[in-house]
């Protein structure tokens, strides 16, 4: 006799998608239509992965450093602002997110996978806001799905994801530079702890040349005839928790703490930030010089933190 097909789905939670779009133009910001990401039943559901898919015309590599999500359950924000989208999770395939050029479009993706299933009450949704930081002057077409599956009973904890960041100056890569953090960067401004899930480090390089005219954003490379400088390489990181305790000792390489292959820096072993605590980033760049006099370069850090906390519904 043989087993029925069903004998390993549970009629309670069922997978689904929801996804919505908008286009954002330079220095924006904009939403969606939220109806279209809420439970198609009108049931609670749980969220288990925000999916971003970003889409740039000509030069820009990096599209994740140019836009910023702030995302919010009714009046419970899920993040300290607009977050850049690069820094919400680890990079699993950085092909997905910088592809060679097709043409003249250039798409990105990105996934945010909630260190914990997110609970959305019935009726209810979470409402994602973009920002196009400007730093170049063309249009960003940005998808925004969710993944779901849906539920039926009422939890009694729930747990909120949440992310901050810190994004540094703009730094010219023939100069010793330096920037740091502020108080409300990294930040936990809840009455609960945060239960940390990782920290996200990445490095945008902005190159600009006379002829032709264009602005091309990379991740951490500069790669001019043949040759490529990951500014990751020569740029150091140091962290502290609001006490001064070194997290990150002075001196660490950028790529130490946030390696190339991943990004990230994942916790997940009983890590916490405290309520209304934070952590200050410092970053120091050392000099170099473009291979290519014409280029004018400049670097900028990107520190995201990812955690979640447990409430009470």
């Amino acid at each position: 006799m043989q087993p029925e097909q069903t004998a390993f789905r549970s009629p309670d939670s069922q997978p689904f998608l929801v996804t919505a779009s908008t286009t954002l133009l330079p220095g924006s910001s904009g939403g969606v239509n939220s109806a279209a990401l809420k439970n198609p039943t009108g049931g609670p559901m749980e969220i288990l992965e925000i999916r971003w898919q970003l889409e740039g015309v000509l030069v820009a590599f990096s599209l994740g450093a140019l836009v910023g999500c702030k995302l919010e359950l009714g009046k419970i924000p899920l993040t300290n602002g607009f977050v850049p989208i690069w820094n919400f999770n680890r990079s699993d395939n950085t092909f997905d997110e910088s592809p060679p050029p097709d043409g003249a479009v250039i798409f990105a993706e990105y996934c945010w996978r909630l260190p914990r299933p997110l609970y959305v009450p019935a009726n209810s949704v979470v409402v994602p806001t973009f920002q196009h930081f400007g730093a170049v002057h063309f249009p960003v077409d940005v998808q925004v799905t969710y993944s779901c599956r849906t539920v039926l009973e009422k939890p009694k904890q729930v747990c909120l994801p949440y992310a901050a960041s810190f994004v540094s100056k703009a730094m010219p890569v023939t100069e010793d530079s330096s920037d740091s953090s502020r108080e409300t960067d990294i930040y936990n401004p809840f009455s609960e702890p945060l239960k940390l899930a990782s920290f996200v480090g990445r490095v945008s390089v902005m190159a600009t040349a006379p002829e032709p005219a264009a602005l091309i954003v990379f991740e951490s490379f500069l790669p001019f005839i043949g040759v490529s400088l990951d500014s990751g390489q020569m740029m150091n990181v140091r962290m502290r928790d609001m006490t001064g305790r070194e997290i990150i000792r002075r001196g660490t390489l950028f790529r130490q703490a946030f390696p190339t292959a991943t990004r990230a820096w994942e916790m997940e072993m009983g890590e916490t930030l405290p309520p209304e605590a934070y952590f200050l980033a410092e970053i120091e760049t050392t000099a170099f010089l473009p291979l290519l006099p014409e280029v004018t370069a400049l670097r900028q850090a990107f520190i995201g933190m990812t955690g979640w906390r447990e409430v009470s519904l």
